[in-house]
């Protein structure tokens, strides 16, 4: 779980990168049913800013890091 209450989504990118290394991974890159996944706590307003637009920042988060993402309001 990571917390994003009054947050920067750098900081949401580097907390879960810091929990990511500290993981004994087993993901394949290729198969997203494998990627860990990450409940993030966020505000109304953080949601919003995650989820809006054609390409959300959530999923080229998500993506990029190879997780998944469940966002919690």
């Amino acid at each position: 779980r990571v917390e994003a209450l009054e947050t920067s989504f750098s900081k949401i990118e580097q907390q879960i990168c810091r929990i990511l290394a500290t993981m004994d991974r087993k993901e394949e890159p290729q198969n997203p049913k494998s990627w860990p996944k990450f409940i993030l706590r966020v505000d109304h307003d953080m949601c919003e800013y995650l989820t809006s637009g054609k390409k959300t920042k959530l999923g080229i988060l998500s993506s990029s890091l190879k997780v998944w993402i469940l966002l919690k309001v």
